[in-house]
């Protein structure tokens, strides 16, 4: 009875436990550097040509066509990059305010859409970068970092 005792009892298969490293987020930036100085110098130049028209006086009218085209462009370049407005009140507002102004005739003379860009594009990196700016913007979307 012993023999078939022993023969009923083995040793438990074990693999080896290896230690999985914990994988670290990775911090994936949205815009870089580059990316940031084509927004902004494209939107420049776009300014540029509305103010351009506007002083050949055919601005006051195809002014308030090109920028609304303009910040459609924007908005879906800054989709593309995963930058939503709806999420951020900072972003909706710098957006919502600038193609305001694009529509109206004798304001569309100004830089907006160049600083509507590069707000989005500050605070998308303050976002991305963490720090106290990222955790205050974090906040303010409703987010809460540990």
């Amino acid at each position: 009875m012993d023999e078939t005792y022993q023969q009923n009892q083995r040793p438990a298969l074990r693999r080896p436990v290896r230690a999985i490293p914990k994988q670290q987020e990775q911090k994936k930036e949205r815009i870089t550097k580059v990316l940031a100085a084509c927004m902004v110098i494209t939107a420049l130049c776009f300014d540029a040509f509305n103010a351009l028209l506007t002083f050949l006086g055919v601005g006051l009218v195809v002014s308030s066509v090109i920028s609304p085209v303009a910040t459609f462009g924007f908005v879906i370049w800054f989709w593309t990059h995963g930058i939503t407005f709806t999420k951020s009140p900072k972003k909706f507002a710098a957006m919502g305010i600038q193609s305001i102004i694009g529509l109206i005739p004798g304001l569309n003379i100004l830089p907006e859409l160049t600083l509507g860009v590069l707000i989005t594009v500050l605070l998308t990196r303050s976002e991305d970068k963490g720090g106290l700016l990222g955790k205050v913007a974090g906040v303010a979307q409703g987010e809460i970092k540990a």
